[in-house]
This record gives structure tokens, C-alpha cells and sequence, in this order.
């Protein structure tokens, strides 16, 4: 709603929101340009809608508090409150009142420091008060980069998903929240529903070891989803890592160039694990591959970008990933040699690119077990790298950006001729000629 609209309704209609009984969502947005006087907070709290609203929007709002009429939790069937680029706000009320508040989003809001009362010994303890309504579902914060402290989440709480945000440590799950109310449970006993847990470029966050990480009893029945991203100063993961996390399904760690491996003699990744991927982190090396060890769900595996690998696990570890199918391993300018990987029996899709320094004179000598559907590489000497050497039955090949090769492989071809369905090649400017074999291609 502009400026101009609000005056309307008040001045020539003489109406309020608070009058339509039947309004269930409510948007309110003020343009700056329409706004020069920056009036908005004179009209803002005579636009209290009834009791029954259900969603409210509010966009681009230039006064300094929230309306009362929020403040006070008079919307208490509210289900859905987004707050955005509200530039003058810098801290907020408590929301816990609002028992019926499903959906909470926070984004722009660049000088916001709290939300609800905060003394500074909570602040520098990170225990903070219930100050998130009992049934959220999904709270999402980005863009509040002054945002130093996110308050405790309760056990109902599904998605959160934070970007931009000034936050030290990542946020604990409330022990006073029971997820229904007027009830009271033991501890022990409760268990969060937390599915989807999104961090991105949060520069201040060092440690995943402090905060619900460190909760996981809560977790491991409910995390699925675990991202996190462009966190430039994470140097730290759990110190028991994430194995108690029963559920977590996928595991995604991307430009944290800063994280380091953990010193532990364990496992570090829950069996449950089905998609991993680093991509990159520069100062894992090939001690944290190792911990791969027994992952038996992990079907997708991708490295990117890991100038410390010098090699993929062994023959030992391979054979224990019994559902691994697709393998991604890209921009690791300091990988030598392949390991194990021939060992991994369920592979079939296998990518290869931008690894210059492999070479066949590191290739262990064991052959190769599994029957790629898809092979990609950006070069052909890694068709003389072992595993890739021994393959018999691939049915896709390609190879992407070879400006030196002049041929084909023949041999390789040959081996896989009875399987082979498709060729890809890329730009190749010195390829001359195709090998005589491929024209008996054609008559299968």
C-alpha cells in the first residue's frame, strides 16, 4: 500500500483495516520516492487490521519502531509476518505471544541488533529468552548483517534458513519449548522437527561446534537438509561431528575456504548420508575422505575446488560405499592420483575435470569394477589413468576442452566398444582424425 493509498482510505473513504472483519492478508508497502517527508509512521498505526488477519506484509516502512498494534500481539490468529526493508528498525518486540505464527521472514532489515529484550550478560552467554512464537514453522532471515545474536528456536520449527546475518554462533534450541502448548515435557524426551538448515554468507560465524549442532539428541530424528555456504571465516565443525544426526540426508559445504579437518579418530558423518558435497574448502586434505568410511547410503559424492587432496581414499574405504554411483571431482589442482576408486562396485556416472596434475604414472595398479553409464573428462591422457584405463562396458563418453588432442584413443574405444552409445567431444582444434574402428560403430 503507498502513502497516497493509505490517505485515501483514511481521508476519503474514512475507513480502517480494522473495520473489515473478513480481511485475512494485509500488505503494506511505502515507496521512498512517494514518501519524502518520511510520513509513513503517522499513518501506520491507524492501519491496525481486525483480530482475524492471517498474513501481513510489510515492506519499506521508514519509522523507527514496529506498529503497536504488533508490539502489543493484538493480531493473535496471525499464521504469516514478513518484514522487509524496514532501514530504521534496530530492534524488535518479543513474538512469543503470537501463538498462531507459522511463517516469519525478516530480510533488509540492515540496522536491526535484536530481537526481543536482551541483557548483555544473555548476549554474551547466548542464552537468550523465548522471544520466537511457540508453533513456528519456518523463520528466514537475510540480509540484517548487524544482527549479532539469533534467538533460541523452539522444537517446532522446521526450516531455518539464515543469509547475511551478523550472527557469531548459530542459534539453540529452546529447552523450555515443548512444541504444544500448555504442556510440559522432559527434556530427553523432545525432539526438535527441524528439517532444513540453510546458513550462507554469514562472515562472522567460526564454529558449527557451538549452538543446536551441538544439540544434535534434538536433531536426530528430524535434520535432512544441512547447507552451508560462503561462510568465509568457518574454520570449525562439530567436534564429535555430525554423527548423531540419524536422519541427515544431505550435506553440503561450499566456499568455507577457511575450515579445517577435525582431529578425531572417529567417524565424522552420520550413516544416513546420501549426497555430500565440499566444494571449496581449502584446507581439507585427505584425511577427512577417509572418514567416508562405511557411509553405505551415500550415492552422490563431489569434490570442488580442494587444493589440499592429493588423493581419493582407498581400495578399503571404496568398497564399503556399496551405493556410491555418481562421483564429481573438479578443480583439485594438487590431486595426483585416483586412489581406491576402482573399487567402488555401484559407480556408474563419473566426472573428471580440471585436475592437471593426475597422471597415469600415479595410478595405482588395480583394475576396475563398475560399468560406467556416463564418463566425463576434459581431457584424453585421463583415459590412461587407472580406474578409467580398465573400463570395459561405458556407454557415454565425454571429453570437453582438449586443444591438444589429435586422436582419439584407440585402444580405450575398443574395450568399450560393445557397450559404447555416445561420444561427446568438445572444442578439440587439433583433432584430425577419428580412429578406422569407430566406422564399425555404425552397424550395431
Amino acid at each position: 500500500m503507498s502513502l497516497q493509498n493509505v490517505r485515501y482510505c483514511k481521508e476519503s473513504m474514512g475507513i480502517t483495516t480494522k473495520n473489515k472483519q473478513h480481511l485475512k492478508f494485509l500488505s503494506l508497502s511505502w515507496n521512498k520516492y512517494f514518501d519524502p517527508e518520511n510520513l509513513g509512521h503517522q499513518t501506520i498505526n491507524s492501519l491496525e487490521p481486525n483480530k482475524e488477519i492471517q498474513q501481513l506484509h510489510i515492506h519499506g516502512y521508514s519509522g523507527v519502531r514496529l506498529p503497536i498494534w504488533i508490539e502489543n500481539s493484538s493480531v493473535i490468529h496471525l499464521v504469516s509476518l514478513e518484514l522487509e526493508c524496514c532501514m530504521k528498525w534496530k530492534t524488535m518486540p518479543s513474538f512469543q505471544k503470537l501463538n498462531s505464527l507459522k511463517y516469519l521472514k525478516l530480510e533488509h532489515l540492515l540496522q536491526l541488533e535484536f530481537i526481543g529484550p536482551v541483557t548483555e550478560e544473555q548476549f554474551e552467554s547466548n542464552e537468550l529468552e523465548n522471544v520466537l512464537p511457540p508453533s513456528l514453522n519456518t523463520l528466514i532471515i537475510r540480509w540484517c548483517p548487524s544482527l549479532k545474536n539469533l534467538p533460541a528456536i523452539p522444537f517446532t520449527l522446521q526450516q531455518l534458513i539464515v543469509k547475511h546475518v551478523g550472527f557469531f554462533v548459530l542459534p539453540m534450541i529452546h529447552q523450555s519449548y515443548t512444541g504444544t502448548h500448555g504442556s510440559s515435557s522432559s527434556s530427553s524426551s523432545i525432539k526438535s522437527s527441524l528439517a532444513l538448515l540453510h546458513i550462507e554468507s554469514c562472515e562472522n560465524l567460526t564454529s558449527l561446534g557451538v549452538g543446536l549442532l551441538e544439540q544434535q539428541q534434538y536433531l536426530l530424528q528430524s535434520l535432512e537438509t544441512l547447507l552451508v555456504r560462503h561462510c568465509g571465516n568457518l574454520s570449525h565443525l562439530p567436534a564429535k561431528g555430525l554423527t548423531e544426526l540419524h536422519h541427515l540426508i544431505f550435506l553440503e559445504i561450499v566456499a568455507c575456504p577457511m575450515l579445517r579437518n577435525i582431529n578425531t579418530k572417529g567417524s565424522l558423518w552420520p550413516m544416513s548420508l546420501k549426497k555430500f558435497d565440499i566444494n571449496p574448502c581449502g584446507h581439507i586434505d585427505d584425511s577427512l575422505l577417509m572418514s567416508l568410511q562405511n557411509l553405505t547410503s551415500l550415492r552422490r559424492f563431489t569434490l570442488f575446488s580442494c587444493s589440499n587432496i592429493r588423493e581419493l581414499p582407498s581400495e578399503e574405504v571404496f568398497r564399503t560405499l556399496k551405493n556410491i554411483n555418481d562421483v564429481s571431482i573438479v578443480r583439485c589442482k594438487n590431486l595426483l592420483s585416483l586412489g581406491g576408486l576402482g573399487a567402488a562396485l555401484s559407480l556408474r556416472a563419473l566426472s573428471i575435470l580440471c585436475c592437471d596434475k593426475i597422471h597415469h604414472s600415479y595410478s595405482p595398479k588395480a583394475g576396475c569394477s563398475f560399468k560406467l553409464h556416463k564418463l566425463k573428462v576434459d581431457r584424453e591422457a585421463m583415459l590412461l589413468v587407472e580406474p578409467i584405463k580398465s573400463l570395459r562396458f561405458t556407454m557415454e563418453l565425454h571429453i570437453g576442452g582438449d586443444y591438444a588432442m589429435e586422436s582419439l584413443p584407440e585402444e580405450w574405444l575398443l574395450q568399450n566398444a560393445s557397450s559404447l552409445r555416445l561420444i561427446k567431444i568438445g572444442v578439440a582444434k587439433n583433432l584430425q582424425t577419428l580412429p578406422a574402428q569407430m566406422e564399425s560403430f555404425k552397424r550395431r
